[in-house]
């Protein structure tokens, strides 16, 4: 959905995904498509179809995550349903921003979008739990662990929530 939402944090600034960042988000998706429920790789016209698909969903913003002003990944809320939605498609291109924390920068602005721009009381995601980066990533942003599944070809999965805090939430 186009949308005009914002947020710096740390070192990081997001912005709304513009269709000039598609290719730059579908390689880095496609480099790490191991991280990802649907690990299948996505061509240059499934991106496409993927984008006109996003512009007509209302329960999804897609960000662009900038570090200096340089494009450096994605992250998104999606599956919004009153004042919950998830939260994913996290991607930080490690070549381009090596330094540590900027994954959780980057947690933390989505956060601050769905909480205090979107008045949203629950994030949830889910993530491989062998992900150990990811896992610690989201835990040292506020996230916590409240279930577990796995995946069809039973690799485990956990499912993570972090509510508004006081204050935090309108």
């Amino acid at each position: 959905m186009e949308h005009q939402l914002t947020q710096t944090w740390g070192r990081v600034q997001l912005e709304p995904l513009a269709q000039s960042a598609l290719e730059l988000a579908r390689l880095l998706r496609n480099r790490n498509r191991d991280c990802f429920l649907d690990a299948r790789e996505i061509s240059p016209e499934g991106q496409k179809r993927w984008f006109a698909g996003y512009l007509e969903n209302p329960a999804e913003r897609m960000f662009s995550v900038y570090r200096q002003e340089a494009w450096i990944g994605t992250a998104a809320l999606f599956r919004m349903e009153g004042t919950e939605a998830e939260c994913g498609r996290f991607m930080i291109d490690k070549t381009a921003a090596p330094e540590r924390g900027v994954g959780r920068e980057t947690v933390e602005a989505v956060c601050r979008i769905g909480f205090r721009q979107l008045g949203l009381t629950r994030l949830y995601l889910s993530v491989y739990e062998d992900n150990l980066p990811a896992v610690n990533c989201y835990r040292n942003a506020g996230f916590r662990v409240y279930g577990r599944f796995q995946d069809a070809g039973g690799r485990p999965l956990l499912r993570m929530e972090r509510t508004a805090r006081e204050g935090e939430e309108g």
